[in-house]
């Protein structure tokens, strides 16, 4: 009876001590963990105490014994919670360099895509006395304005979201779409979307574009590639649309989206992915297709 009061103080204790140390519900496996252990060291210590063989001394090596291996398990979990702390803080700063990186090459992008304005507005005046002496020529006009729009052309495509990493990532995606002749069109404002964090976001729309591209190279007719992208943060809520062209089948499996692909274990997280981020925000995402069409729609409150 003795020995069951010391190990209730010694559990009281280790539950007070992970409670007031950190957050109960993070550390409740560790307070599960420190219970399992002491029953267990228990039981033993009855079987023990059973066997008339067993005399004074036994037992007390019994319950030092009984101790050590309870506090070097909960050391060995200590250790492991502070590698995955370390774990996670790894991956939080190399995401944060990333986005820096994006953010820099975008930034860059952008300036050159400026200068180049600039330098349009500044020979515009040039092109039209040039036009307006050669408009009679109809060949010469011709070859003149092609060489006109090719420059113009070279001149980006610049989106202004309200989120510059939501920019940097429909930059990536462009040059992705123009290669494999997917048409990419957007109409997307994120202004006033900062409750939600730039990893979440990168997920979010990194992920939904990934998979519509994806979708998008099954379809055998190029000319009926696109991806429409929506976004609208309004009073209340954010609400974010991606739609594509397929050409595959979709397979569900207990309410979730699988795949047509062999390998069904890898693809489906990346809407998993979203839905994990989405989460956090209570946020809702929906799903609709036909043969031809994918949408996914995310409701995230902004009032959160």
């Amino acid at each position: 009876m003795l020995l069951a009061y010391i190990f209730l103080i010694f559990l009281v204790f280790i539950i007070k001590f992970v409670v007031t140390k950190n957050n109960f519900i993070k550390n409740i496996h560790l307070i599960f963990f420190t219970f399992i252990n002491i029953v267990s060291f228990l039981l033993i210590f009855r079987g023990a105490a059973k066997d008339i063989n067993v005399n004074f001394v036994d037992n007390i090596f019994i319950i030092i014994i009984g101790f050590t291996i309870v506090i070097f398990n909960l050391y060995l979990l200590s250790m492991m919670d502070k590698l995955l702390e370390s774990r996670r803080i790894e991956i939080e700063n190399k995401f944060m360099k990333e986005k820096i990186e994006i953010e820099y090459k975008y930034i860059k992008k952008l300036q050159y895509s400026n200068e180049n304005i600039r330098i349009l507005k500044h020979d515009i005046k040039n092109h039209l006395i040039c036009i307006r002496n050669i408009h009679n020529n109809k060949e010469a006009f011709d070859k003149y304005l092609d060489s006109v729009d090719i420059e113009v052309n070279k001149i980006n495509d610049i989106y202004d979201t309200g989120s510059i990493i939501v920019d940097a990532i429909l930059d990536e995606k462009k040059i992705i779409c123009d290669n494999y002749n997917i048409k990419l069109y957007v109409k997307a404002n994120f202004t006033g979307c900062d409750f939600i964090s730039a990893f979440d976001l990168c997920t979010i729309m990194s992920n939904l574009l990934d998979n519509a591209i994806e979708s998008n190279l099954k379809v055998k007719n190029s000319d009926c590639r696109n991806i429409t992208v929506k976004a609208n943060c309004e009073k209340y809520m954010l609400i974010i649309i991606v739609e594509n062209n397929k050409s595959n089948k979709i397979i569900k499996s207990k309410q979730s989206i699988i795949t047509d692909k062999k390998n069904k274990t890898i693809h489906g997280l990346g809407l998993k992915s979203v839905k994990k981020s989405i989460s956090k925000y209570n946020g809702d995402l929906f799903v609709e297709y036909n043969d031809e069409n994918f949408k996914v729609k995310i409701i995230i409150p902004t009032n959160i």
